[in-house]
């Protein structure tokens, strides 16, 4: 879904990227961390409105713990 900046059919143009942990209700289980981005388009094409939206979402829960960082920065 590429749209120039300088597109003079755009309307909308917008990316949103959210980072959410998701706590199991039983407490059994970790919880667990998803990063979800999504875009909309919006073009005015040949006297039509066109709509485009796409979305992806990742797990980027913690597989163990990470080694303590040693550099001091």
């Amino acid at each position: 879904m590429p749209a120039a900046t300088n597109d003079p059919d755009l309307i909308h143009n917008s990316t949103r990227t959210t980072l959410s942990t998701n706590a199991d209700p039983t407490g059994r289980a970790p919880a667990r961390v998803m990063l979800r981005t999504s875009r909309l388009v919006i073009l005015w094409l040949d006297g039509d409105v066109d709509v485009r939206f796409a979305a992806q979402e990742v797990d980027v829960t913690p597989r163990g713990r990470a080694a303590p960082r040693t550099d001091k920065r």
